[in-house]
């Protein structure tokens, strides 16, 4: 997830460069899904959230970020419904996710996810 810090290039290019840092993907186009604000009351900073296809011919590099930035990033692949699951599990333990992956799993399913 990236922070854009770079005035030179726009939220959907920050995204592309973030995806190709941290997952070794190149993608040539990014929709955005909205912008919200994280942490109401506390920081009111705002996270914005984009979707974008990839496949393995998309693969350029290994990814995992950047080393000298003190990034070690695994990227774990899930199926919607292995995503869902995972979700659901929350009903009986706690889980680690924040918001915006949820939003953008009842995003995606509402618009792109083909049963």
């Amino acid at each position: 997830m990236g922070i854009v810090d770079d005035n030179c290039l726009s939220p959907e290019e920050t995204v592309k460069k973030e995806i190709l840092e941290e997952t070794g993907f190149s993608v040539s186009s990014v929709e955005k899904i909205g912008t919200w604000i994280a942490s109401v009351g506390l920081t009111g900073g705002k996270t914005s959230t984009f979707y974008a296809e990839v496949s393995e011919k998309d693969r350029v590099s290994s990814g995992g970020g950047c080393s000298d930035e003190g990034e070690l990033i695994d990227v774990v692949e899930m199926s919607p419904s292995e995503l869902k699951e995972y979700i659901d599990s929350s009903k009986t333990k706690p889980i680690s996710t924040p918001t915006n992956v949820l939003l953008a799993y009842y995003w995606f399913m509402a618009n792109k996810f083909q049963k």
